[in-house]
This record gives structure tokens, sequence and C-alpha cells, in this order.
């Protein structure tokens, strides 16, 4: 047992791995902590590289995997993590040299289940704050609110930390790397959680150079963003049904991220095409919205959750 577990999913990331761990090492902290890697067969230095960090540190533990899905490689840290609390923190990303001593008091201090840091962007190389950070405390539904109104808190796990108990009770997770799949268990775990705490004060870096399962360029992008919609409101629905009216209070914000997802993937298309789509989209919308609940017996969303997620 530790105070804390960092869970690192790993494949092929040999230009960025080394940053990311040394970061984590160059923490000068009290808490016993232990770093989780769970490893895809890499074609790239990026074993080699972590062999070397084994080698000097007592502190990390290596899992091997073989099916490339970021959820179940993080299920697999956290079914194997020892720590009170939880991290995460991407491969292609880093700390600051404070983060561990920062997150554990903040989440220890208030007596809360999560809790939220602010962080950097890295574009090319220039670092910039995230200025949508707030310093608050939030109930059970006031955070699950900020989470769907993706305000500061959006649907990562990277900025946050976690206890551990939290995770007890299985809960769906992706088994298809897509977009905003965090957000599939972030929405269970907050609605599991009773307090939040959060702090303006960044401990991540957030390298957008080395954007993979995230990439504008992706073509799923907009049918992810309809599937997150609908297996958002499949997961309050059989959790925690009380809260579907936040959910249902959302349609706007939902529209304007749509839109704004279909802007970004607009040049794929032809014009006579993209016009097909967008009517397309708005009209699945509409649909997942309009149905509440979403039954099992629906053929389409019951095949959703069935090839999306696993429990």
């Amino acid at each position: 047992m530790c105070d804390l577990s960092i869970i690192i999913p790993v494949f092929n990331n040999s230009r960025s791995i080394k940053h990311c761990l040394q970061s984590i090492f160059d923490n000068k902290t009290k808490y016993e902590y232990e770093v989780i890697l769970v490893c895809d067969p890499s074609t790239d230095n990026t074993n080699k590289i972590i062999d070397e960090f084994a080698k000097k540190y007592n502190n990390i533990f290596i899992y091997n995997v073989s099916d490339r899905h970021i959820a179940k490689a993080r299920d697999k840290g956290i079914k194997s993590a020892q720590g009170k609390y939880l991290m995460f923190i991407d491969a292609d990303d880093c700390y600051t040299n404070d983060v561990i001593e920062t997150m554990i008091n903040l989440i220890k201090n208030n007596d809360a289940d999560i809790g939220v840091g602010n962080y950097y962007y890295l574009r090319t190389n220039k670092k910039e704050k995230n200025i949508f950070a707030t310093k608050k405390t939030y109930n059970n539904k006031q955070m699950v609110k900020a989470l769907l109104n993706d305000t500061f808190m959006h649907g990562f796990m990277w900025n946050k930390i976690y206890k551990k108990e939290l995770f007890k009770e299985d809960i769906f997770i992706a088994n298809k790397n897509i977009i905003r799949e965090d957000v599939l268990t972030n929405i269970q775990i907050f609605m599991r959680a009773n307090k939040l705490v959060s702090t303006t004060k960044p401990m991540y870096i957030y390298d957008k150079r080395y954007e993979s399962a995230t990439s504008k360029t992706n073509p799923t992008r907009v049918p992810t963003l309809l599937n997150i919609y609908a297996l958002e409101k499949y997961i309050i629905q059989q959790e925690k049904p009380e809260l579907l009216k936040i959910f249902n209070s959302r349609k706007l914000y939902r529209k304007l991220l749509l839109l704004g997802d279909l802007l970004i993937v607009k040049d794929g298309y032809e014009k006579e095409e993209y016009k097909e789509f967008k009517s397309f989209a708005f009209k699945q919308l509409k649909q997942i919205e309009k149905e509440n609940p979403i039954m099992p017996t629906n053929k389409a969303y019951s095949k959703l959750i069935n090839e999306y997620v696993s429990k």
C-alpha cells in the first residue's frame, strides 16, 4: 500500500516517454507513490527507455497488454494499483515538479473524493495556461453538471486525482480507442463521488504537438461524439436516473459542440456530401435527445452499447 498510484498507458512513445517519466521523478514529496506503466508491444525504443528507468527506480511497475485500447490499459492499471489515490498521465505529456504534493494535499485537506488541477497547453514550443480553471468546491449534482458542461472540468482524466475506492465497482469502459473516451469513465466516477474540489494552480503540461486518438483528422470524430452522447445518457439512466434532468438541460450546448466538430471535419467532404452528413448528424442528435430514456430494447442503441463499451 502507498499514497498514490500514477498510471500511464504506453505505446510507441519513444519521443516523449523519457520526459514524461522524468517529470514524475523530479517531484520532491513526502508521499509514497508508485508508477504503473501499462505497455502495448512497441516497435520503437519505448521499452528500452522504460527499462532504463525501471533499473534506476524501484517504484516502477510494468504490465504488458496487447489490445491497444487506452481505456482497457487504464483499467488494468487501476486493478493493479496499490495507492490510496489514483492519477493518470498520457505518455505524450508531463507534470510540474510539485504535482504529487499539490494534488494529494488538495484532496486530503478538503476531504474530497476528486481533485481537479489546472494545466498548461504546449503548442509548438509555447506554453499557455488554461484560463478556464476555478477554485471551487462541488457537490455531486454540481460536479456532474460541470462535467456535462465541459467547462474547465473537461472530460480529461489526467488533470484529476481520485480516491481509488471510487473504482471498486466495475464501470463501463470503451473497448475501442475513441475520441472523448475519458468522459465515459468520468461520468460514472463523478456520479459516485460526494465532493470535488478544484484549484487554479497548473500541475500538468498537455502537449498538443503529439495529438493521437484526439486528432482533428480522425474521420470518426462526429459519429463518436454522437455515440458519446448516447452512452452518457444510457449510463446516467442505468446508474443514477435522477440526474437525467441535468443531461436533458444541455441540449443547446450539445448542438453547439456538434456544430463545432462538423466544422472541423468539413474539408474532408464534398459540398453536397457534407450537407447530407450534417443533416444526418443533427437528426441523430435529435433522436438521442428525444428518446427518454434510451431503452435497451432499442436495437440501434443496444448495438451501440455492445459495440463501444464493456463492463
